[in-house]
């Protein structure tokens, strides 16, 4: 495994002694994992938010931050990442705000050590200038980072809602998600594991969080832990929107395909499962319209007998036809217009043309009709053999 540190910024106060003696470190095994199975949006009672997942004890007589070194695990479009908290100060001055990041990736496992700068304006009882600080912008502020290319800046939330390239970010102890109601990404996360060694008849035991041979065990706990990739791969119901536009082409005049992006969705049939991607997409510009040809590779699987040999579907589409909608099912080969029910279909995509100032200007969405998973990197979506194995 591979370990590198990264210093944001690193900033220095009075250092807090703690007195407390230590007490035996109980089996690694004791340390298990827990989880409903669900990734999130980012919400209000989200991942982050609901306060059975907090990353941190607050201990209010001393009014310090103790990080309970959970294991979440983070998905993007390329890669899907466990991520343990495991400080909230400078270590050498005890400055609250500094995160101390571990991260690991399931593509390729490597662990990164990162620290990020977050102080935002703590609470009344730590900050004698809390007051000013929550009106002041430049400081009441958080830290976006981006887990593919662990970077970090800090911007406004009207900026940051708009913005892609970040995953997930930091302020004082708010931690959120590039999705839902926090950002226009798809950003998903899910507690997997609570680090249950630090509880004691159902409550924080102290004593242990400032132990540090315990501390030392949960980093262990996070450098052996396996990512799982059931988990990873799960898929919610009900959500229709998963193909999002940003993760399968580019441009607008003439647009490009991204097609190491997958998906995987399930059918009206339970049984039935479709691990598809958008191959190509062949753009001809005439002197009035636009044609294109959206070219889809898949491939089906049906009573859990595994993913077949890859095929290929054609969706024609044409800026003459200025709104359309058209339902594919996999399993028939099948693409027509919509009728009104829909429920017999795996995608249902939605085309609106308008051209203005001899401009067209074009929309294309694609909706799922019952529950999918993606999007998947191509590495990883052509070896998952069975969508069982999700």
């Amino acid at each position: 495994m591979r370990f590198s540190l990264f210093l944001l910024l690193f900033l220095s106060c009075e250092k807090v002694e703690l007195k407390d003696e230590p007490t035996p470190v109980e089996s690694i095994d004791s340390i298990k994992a827990s989880y409903d199975g669900s990734y999130q949006t980012d919400a209000k009672g989200g991942v982050f938010n609901k306060e059975e997942n907090f990353f941190y004890y607050y201990d209010f007589p001393t009014h310090l931050i103790w990080p309970l070194f959970k294991i979440y695990y983070i998905k993007t479009p390329t890669d899907t990442y466990a991520l343990q908290i495991s400080k909230y100060y400078n270590e050498a001055a005890n400055e609250p705000g500094i995160f101390e990041l571990r991260i690991k990736s399931l593509r390729d496992l490597s662990i990164k050590e990162v620290i990020v700068e977050a102080k935002g304006c703590g609470n009344e009882f730590t900050n004698a200038d809390y007051h000013s600080c929550i009106i002041d912008p430049s400081q009441n502020i958080f830290t976006y980072f981006d887990l593919d290319t662990l970077t970090a800046r800090k911007m406004p939330d009207n900026e940051s809602f708009l913005d892609l390239d970040w995953d997930i970010a930091f302020k004082a102890t708010e931690v959120k998600l590039n999705s839902g109601v926090s950002g226009n990404g798809q950003i998903v996360g899910v507690l997997a594991d609570s680090m249950s060694v630090f509880n004691t008849s159902g409550r924080i035991d102290l004593t242990k969080l400032r132990d540090n041979s315990y501390q030392d065990k949960a980093i262990q706990k996070f450098t052996s832990h396996n990512i799982d990739k059931k988990l990873s791969f799960n898929l919610p119901l009900g959500i229709d929107r998963v193909v999002y536009e940003d993760y399968w082409f580019s441009g607008d005049t003439k647009r490009a395909v991204k097609s190491h992006s997958w998906w995987i969705v399930r059918s009206q049939n339970k049984d039935m499962f479709t691990k598809f991607h958008i191959k190509e997409i062949e753009e001809i510009n005439t002197v009035d319209n636009i044609e294109s040809n959206i070219n889809f590779e898949y491939s089906l699987e049906k009573d859990s007998e595994g993913f077949g040999e890859l095929k290929a579907l054609k969706l024609k589409l044409s800026t003459e036809t200025k709104r359309a909608k058209y339902c594919i099912k996999f399993y028939e080969e099948l693409i027509e217009t919509c009728p009104r029910n829909t429920s017999k279909y795996d995608l249902v995509f939605t085309m609106l043309n308008r051209k203005r100032a001899n401009i067209w200007s074009r929309i294309w969405q694609i909706g799922t009709v019952h529950s999918a998973a993606g999007p998947i990197d191509e590495e990883i979506a052509l070896k998952i053999e069975s969508g069982w194995d999700i």
